[in-house]
């Protein structure tokens, strides 16, 4: 009788140890689960400079209609390491007097500790008619509003946001 007791009491005890034991392997092997990206803002602080301009040409400026416009973005490194930048994305948020599309680019570019690069993103964009003759200047600094990503080869991504004109 004593041991027909035990045997329930082991079996019961068997499935919890069993379900502890299955967790703590699942928990082992979670090494894939581990968060190895990460957003990050832009501004003092941050392990890497970032300063964008765009160069719109005289003629868009004054003809209007279709545009090739030239995102620069200057990544300057200060982490103290190599970075590599892997893509850069630029999405208007506004843009006064024109529609703009996304722009993006993939790179394999290594920065040295130090150093800086410029990044040139193609975008198109078109003035509207009606901004082109109320005389909208694209080198208004409140003309456009737009997020740049910069994603480097360690996972990390910064995220920023102007509201610039042209150079």
């Amino acid at each position: 009788m004593t041991c027909g007791t035990a045997n329930v009491a082991y079996a019961g005890v068997m499935p919890k140890l069993a379900a502890v034991l299955l967790l703590l392997a699942g928990c082992a092997s979670s090494g894939g689960d581990l968060i190895t990206e990460r957003t990050l803002p832009c501004g003092q602080g941050q392990a890497i400079d970032i300063m964008a301009y765009m160069a719109v040409p005289q003629a868009g400026r004054e003809l209007g209609g279709r545009m090739n416009l030239v995102f620069t973005v200057n990544v300057f490194n200060t982490t103290g390491n190599d970075i590599d930048v892997d893509l850069i994305t630029v999405e208007p948020i506004s843009a006064s007097g024109m529609t703009m599309e996304r722009g993006y680019r993939e790179f394999d570019v290594t920065i040295p500790e130090g150093e800086e690069k410029d990044f040139e993103i193609p975008l198109m964009a078109t003035m509207l008619e009606n901004n082109r003759r109320a005389g909208v200047d694209l080198r208004d600094n409140e003309a456009m509003s737009m997020a740049v990503k910069i994603k480097l080869g360690n996972g990390d991504t910064y995220l920023c946001r102007y509201s610039l004109g042209s150079r």
